[in-house]
């Protein structure tokens, strides 16, 4: 969006992106995205009725925030 509006507010918003802060949103916003695409698709298995029973929606829950949590972490170390 920066872009369209000029090369000083493209640098700026660079700059920001590049901040702590602007480092933070931007793990923070592919956390969430990481999170809803794999809930996405284990409501997608619920779906189909591959997690009929309740021991396989807890499991399919755990391993969920089990792989959100490892990318958050692999993630942070990346950026």
């Amino acid at each position: 969006l920066s872009m369209s509006h000029g090369t000083s507010a493209y640098r700026l918003g660079l700059i920001w992106l590049q901040s702590a802060s602007g480092t933070f949103v931007l793990w923070l916003t592919c956390v969430a995205l990481f999170y809803h695409f794999i809930n996405g698709i284990r409501f997608l298995l619920l779906d189909i009725g591959k997690t009929d029973s309740r021991e396989a929606m807890k499991l399919s829950a755990k391993l969920v925030i089990f792989s959100t949590v490892l990318f958050a972490a692999v993630w942070a170390v990346i950026l």
